[in-house]
């Protein structure tokens, strides 16, 4: 699937995990801003901090369950009001990429981000 780009803070997609022996996950912080995320599997905590390359499993155990990150991305850049979040999946039927954009009110306020992929 090619890039999205959805202005809004909230995700709701299905991700094909196909066959794959590795599923991947990333979440990264875009526009020079900070932030962290967490990643839940089914209601269960798997990792928090800088999402990079996270191996989530192989298909075989993921599919029919729920993956859900929540991000925050803080407005500290001066030069811009804009966050961005972007939630990459990697190994499975295709590599999928999403970004989240969304303004903060004013400097150093924060934008929580959340995305919720079914796996199918």
């Amino acid at each position: 699937m090619p890039s999205q780009t959805i202005n809004g803070d909230t995700l709701a997609a299905t991700y094909s995990v196909g066959t794959a022996a590795s599923i991947r996950i990333s979440a990264v912080i875009g526009d020079g801003q900070l932030g962290d995320s967490a990643v839940w599997l089914d209601g269960n905590l798997l990792t928090t901090g800088d999402v990079n390359h996270f191996d989530i499993g192989a298909a075989e155990t993921l599919r029919g369950r729920q993956l859900k990150f929540r991000s925050i991305a803080s407005g500290l850049n001066p030069q811009t009001l804009r966050t961005t979040v972007t939630y990459f999946l990697a190994g499975g039927t295709t590599d999928d990429d999403y970004t989240l954009a969304k303004p903060v009110a004013g400097d150093a306020m924060s934008v929580v981000y959340e995305a919720t992929f079914q796996l199918v």
